[in-house]
């Protein structure tokens, strides 16, 4: 990072938070000096075993092993690839990473990082670490419960085997706190619940696994040892203290009902109090993660369930407020998944989990599986409970973990507090954002997306969010991915509505306000161009007109100067698009739409896969990009000017 990164940073920390980041800077330098002074590393402080069953539904095995195999057609072949160290994430797909997993190497681009004091490496320095989600995610062992469940569901011991196998080398390979392992409390945190989950399904089998390692159990203990101790040094804090804040409370929470260090289980009650304090205050009253990111609102959920599961069963059960968080940040994700016929992605999206306990590529289906059986719904919208092989694994067939309020009939088409409103017609849903950029002072994981729309008709993605691509590398996609010109809303003079300061920074953020939802229209502006020295304000309304069919989007810009306006709309990569003059045409399947220019601005370019200018891109996930078409209008104006563009949705 070099000094310019630093002096926006500091200009979005309070007084209290520079005066925090000072103190700990300090005493980072003191630790790191003195752990590279240590002539040995210092012996592990070894973690017991609680007496704690977190799943005791699997005490039931003739139970779970006709339902897993019957209802789930569970298989070894999940463990069996494991088995042979063959991971599949981001753009990797079924990659042997040979005999020995090299647990310091992002595999993608061959860089091993170095044994460093972990605390105080900058993980973002790619000729360090390479891509560090690359290295960290097999470092996360979402992989490791599925080798448990192939130990419970078969006896055979290369599963356990195989557990114990790597354990042993990833503690061999990262000791404490050396690596880029031991850089993040987040990821010590997921690694711990991962190790947890692991050890509860061990523990439910008939042969005691544990006696069979016993020099590999106890290197284990001492590696839980670290991972707790770090979790009580390590916390995220002021504009930090995002989702990564929820999971580190909830991995010191697991980690602290499964294990404990000696002479002290943890302080399981004020750790409850805190993460239930973080659960209210990251969510909007409508159940909208502040973070605006919809994948970061099921990976919260996840920390969150996990937590409330494990605390009902330990006897710290969690309040009916901090469910009702939950109960309400399901029904938004089943209002997205049932209004647009699929979970768009907007904000940023890493593809992060918790754990993986049903190998299933769709985290929102899960997330709507368990919740539903959680408290005890048959189902959540369109998505039966018995539909996740997760939720049965965690929560089983019994009595709900929690009761709620009834769940909303129908899908909600109003979320006020975080901004998302939707219009229904003629068979179709348009998604109208007009919330917040992002959660804190950082608003890390927003995207300059105010007053954007999507659409989908007859269930088909018509216009979309372009996703993310990039998170630490690629700086000029990264740009792209998260900027104006990718979110179907007005760009002015080649500028995003919010201004960028990093990759995970906003310097300037534009505020969106709603003006009017009233029958079919929705109406609402922003303020991200009044920063210029000729301040514009944005305001746009959308109507739909059920007489013709037809999407009536209406942008009012207005200043008093000289800009160039760019209005673009990306469509799903499973349309086919034409234009013909001020026309674009589109057909996803059965579903077709024209878009009529206003005729003012002149005719559009279709961009499809442009990298000058960049354009025409959608991502499905994390290093993934494809090609698909962005139509796209730019004009010079002066003053104020209206633009009208109208969607028809053909029958």
């Amino acid at each position: 990072m070099d000094v310019r990164w630093y002096l926006r940073r500091l200009s979005l920390m309070s007084p209290p938070e520079i005066a925090y980041r000072c103190a700990f800077s300090v005493g980072l330098a003191i630790r790191k000096a003195a752990f590279h002074l240590q002539a040995r590393p210092p012996h592990p402080v070894h973690a017991e075993p609680n007496p704690v069953a977190l799943f005791p539904h699997l005490a039931d095995k003739a139970h779970i092993l006709d339902v897993a195999r019957r209802v789930y057609s569970w298989s070894p072949a999940s463990a069996d690839r494991i088995l042979a160290h063959e991971f599949s994430f981001f753009a990797l797909q079924q990659r042997n990473f040979g005999p020995s997993i090299p647990w310091n190497t992002d595999i993608l681009n061959g860089v091993t990082a170095p044994l460093q004091y972990g605390p105080a490496m900058d993980y973002r320095d790619t000729s360090l670490c390479g891509d560090i989600k690359y290295l960290w995610e097999p470092n996360r062992f979402l992989h490791l419960p599925e080798l448990a469940k192939g130990f419970y569901m078969t006896g055979d011991h290369r599963y356990a085997d195989e557990v114990f196998r790597q354990i042993d080398s990833w503690i061999e390979a990262c000791p404490c706190p050396r690596g880029p392992n031991w850089s993040s409390a987040l990821e010590v945190a997921i690694r711990l619940i991962n190790w947890c989950v692991t050890h509860e399904i061990l523990a439910q089998t008939e042969v005691d696994p544990f006696v069979r390692y016993p020099d590999s159990y106890k290197k284990w203990m001492g590696s839980i040892g670290d991972h707790l101790r770090f979790l009580k040094r390590h916390r995220s804090r002021y504009s930090s203290a995002n989702n990564h804040l929820i999971g580190e409370l909830t991995g010191l929470f697991i980690g602290s009902a499964c294990f404990s260090l000696p002479g002290s289980r943890g302080d399981l009650s004020g750790i409850r109090d805190l993460l239930e304090t973080e659960a209210l205050r990251q969510h909007w009253p409508d159940g909208i993660n502040k973070e605006q990111a919809v994948r970061y609102q099921a990976f919260v959920f996840e920390f969150l369930l996990l937590a409330g599961i494990t605390g009902a069963r330990i006897g710290y059960p969690f309040s009916n407020a901090y469910w009702d968080v939950l109960r309400r940040s399901a029904e938004y994700i089943r209002s997205l998944s049932e209004l647009m016929g699929y979970v768009p992605a907007l904000g940023d999206d890493d593809e992060g989990k918790v754990v993986s306990l049903d190998g299933s590529l769709d985290i929102y289906r899960t997330m709507l599986a368990e919740a539903a059986r959680a408290f005890g719904q048959e189902s959540l919208g369109c998505v039966r409970a018995d539909s996740s092989e997760e939720g049965f694994w965690l929560v089983g067939d019994g009595p709900p973990v929690h009761s709620v309020g009834a769940f909303d009939d129908e899908p909600r088409l109003a979320f006020p507090e975080g901004g998302m409103f939707f219009l229904r017609g003629g068979g179709a849903t348009l998604a109208f954002d007009c919330g917040p950029l992002g959660y804190l002072s950082l608003a890390a994981h927003g995207h300059a997306d105010a007053l954007s729309i999507l659409l989908s008709y007859k269930g088909m993605p018509i216009l979309v969010d372009a996703g993310t691509y990039a998170y630490h590398t690629h700086p000029e996609w990264r740009r792209y991915f998260r900027g104006t010109f990718s979110h179907n809303t007005v760009r002015l003079d080649g500028q995003d509505q919010s201004l960028m300061g990093g990759n995970f920074m906003w310097l300037q953020k534009a505020r969106a306000q709603l003006h009017k939802n009233e029958g079919d229209t929705l109406k609402g502006s922003h303020d991200g161009y009044a920063r210029f020295s000729d301040p514009v304000i944005h305001t746009r309304e959308v109507n739909f007109d059920s007489n013709s069919g037809t999407f009536i989007i209406k942008d009012f810009l207005a200043g008093q100067g000289n800009h160039t306006v760019d209005l673009a709309f990306t469509f799903s990569p499973d349309c086919r698009c034409s234009c013909d003059g001020n026309v674009v045409r589109c057909q996803n399947g059965p579903a077709a739409v024209t878009l009529y220019g206003d005729a003012a601005v002149g005719a559009p370019k279709l961009l499809q896969g442009s990298t000058a200018p960049p354009g025409g891109w959608f991502s499905a996930g994390l290093d993934r990009k494809a090609a698909t078409t962005t139509a796209w209008w730019t004009w010079s104006m002066q003053g104020t000017m209206n633009v009208i563009t109208r969607i028809h949705l053909e029958p």
